[in-house]
């Protein structure tokens, strides 16, 4: 039965049953390996009839697979740890989320979703910040502000609270990197331009446009004023981000720590809502700044209405009134040392 290039499992229980049998040789064969030795019946032969049979093993080759297994399980093992170590440290958003630290971000991860920070994705720069537009890996569009000044470690704190804040009318803060090569904050990324721009630039911005937006960032200074006292925000018109096509406003400077009083808030709020009213710029419009445009305002206000209030308002007989009241309401919140300030509950009603 030599040299006949046989394959699979000898049969033993066939062969085993020729008890007769003194003549075997399945040399030179493919068989399947199996410890004959063990078999009582193929004791009766010695080796030479196995030769290169496959039954017998091969040492030589066995010493082969032992090296490449001692060789390649420690390499696998190392190659293993490594995946892992890449996969935690550089770049968990390959993880489910559930293995995932929810505000961390690493560099590599910024990295890939700025095209390695490319010039094309720089949107804005500063001598401590430069902002850019990156895009997740789950397709998510991020603004990415990286701080290359000493404040960071005072940044990356008030991240820690902030990324807590949850409103439609406040920018949400995705997360932040803090290593030894990249320090950064992560923030949605919002379709759109900044309430400054739209009154300046649109020609046609209507007063139930206006008010939609004025009682969104309302909402949202309730919001923080009810479940987060400490934390204040800029509210300017410059600060406030109108998103998609519905304009909805939302505030997007913050500050943690912030020790303004209520009474400081409101007046902030007064003067937000005339520079909506009126569309002109407190500090770059008027040589006293914030005192001359309220000079300039109770000048107009109520008897050249016409004058004071942005035309492109474009307000009718029924409207009027209600930029009317606007107006007085934005004067009467600027009055810090009186008793007329109302407080944003009384906004509210």
């Amino acid at each position: 039965m030599s040299h006949n290039e046989l394959y699979g499992d000898v049969p033993t229980e066939t062969l085993s049953a020729l008890t007769n049998l003194t003549v075997l040789n399945l040399s030179y064969n493919h068989f399947s390996e199996s410890k004959i030795s063990d078999i009582l019946f193929f004791k009766k032969f010695n080796s030479s009839s196995f030769l290169h049979s496959g039954l017998i093993p091969d040492h030589k080759k066995f010493k082969i697979k032992a090296i490449v297994f001692l060789v390649s399980f420690p390499l696998f093992v190392i190659l293993k740890v490594c995946c892992l170590w890449w996969l935690c440290f550089r770049r968990p958003d390959f993880l489910p989320r559930v293995f995932r630290s929810k505000h961390r971000f690493t560099s590599a991860m910024l990295k890939a979703a700025t095209n390695g920070f490319s010039r094309n994705n720089l949107m804005g720069k500063s001598a401590s910040v430069d902002i850019y537009k990156g895009t997740l890996r789950d397709g998510t569009d991020v603004r990415i502000e990286v701080y290359s000044s000493d404040n960071h470690p005072q940044v990356i704190e008030e991240c820690k609270v902030l990324v807590q804040l949850c409103h439609k009318n406040l920018a949400n803060l995705l997360g932040w990197c803090d290593n030894r090569k990249l320090r950064a904050i992560v923030t949605e990324w919002m379709e759109g331009e900044n309430l400054e721009s739209w009154l300046m630039g649109s020609s046609f911005t209507p007063w139930n446009y206006r008010l939609r937006i004025l009682m969104g960032v309302v909402e949202g200074m309730v919001y923080l004023q009810e479940q987060w006292p400490e934390v204040g925000y800029d509210l300017r018109t410059s600060s406030i981000m109108l998103c998609n096509y519905n304009l909805d406003p939302k505030i997007s400077r913050f500050k943690v720590g912030n020790q303004s009083t209520s009474r400081r808030r409101m007046y902030r709020f007064g003067l937000f809502l005339l520079e909506m009213m009126v569309n002109r710029m407190p500090q770059e419009e008027f040589e006293r700044g914030e005192a001359g445009f309220k000079e300039y305002i109770r000048m107009h206000y109520p008897g050249n209405l016409e004058q004071l209030i942005d035309p492109k308002m474009e307000l009718t007989q029924n409207t009027i009134d209600q930029a009317k009241q606007a107006i007085s309401l934005g004067l009467m919140c600027t009055e810090v040392s009186s008793n007329r300030q109302p407080s944003l509950e009384q906004v509210c009603q």
